[in-house]
């Protein structure tokens, strides 16, 4: 478990656990439901619970702790050249408070350790996309669906 405490911002990082599924999934749906609807059309629940499913059979996704509860979802994956943030999702309780942001510029600052960029791809239609530019991500690709963005850091 990784504790990351800064100013107003206080939240930690540990494994989820299968038993944490219907509440990670439920964080899923309220916090990508719209952009996914708007992306792709109506919320397939099949579709959404097979990949949250594999997502979770993975092993990769992180639960995040604010204040003790379960605030969201952060999967990362750790690549030969980067640090591949797969997804960051937060309860509706827990976004505008600057844990998202928190999140990332920590990413950053372990992946500058390790001499490694971030990456992340945002859905076309996710103001997110303003977050990272902000935080230093410059867009690599445009598909259909995404902005792909890296972070180099200090180069």
């Amino acid at each position: 478990m990784s504790d990351y405490p800064s100013g107003n911002v206080s939240y930690r990082l540990r494994p989820a656990t299968p038993d944490e599924a219907v509440v990670l999934y439920a964080i899923h749906r309220e916090s990508m439901g719209p952009y996914v609807e708007a992306t792709w059309g109506p919320w397939d629940e099949a579709v959404q619970r097979a990949f949250f499913q594999a997502r979770m059979d993975r092993g990769l996704l992180n639960v995040v702790l604010v204040d003790g509860e379960v605030g969201g979802i952060l999967e990362l994956d750790n690549r030969f050249d980067c640090v591949f943030v797969s997804n960051i999702q937060l309860a509706d309780g827990f976004r505008r408070r600057g844990i998202g942001s928190r999140i990332i510029e920590d990413v950053q600052r372990e992946a500058a350790a390790r001499e490694q960029a971030v990456e992340l791809t945002v859905l076309r239609v996710n103001p997110a996309r303003r977050v990272y530019e902000r935080l230093g991500f410059v867009e690599t690709a445009i598909t259909e669906t995404h902005h792909l963005m890296r972070w180099q850091g200090g180069g």
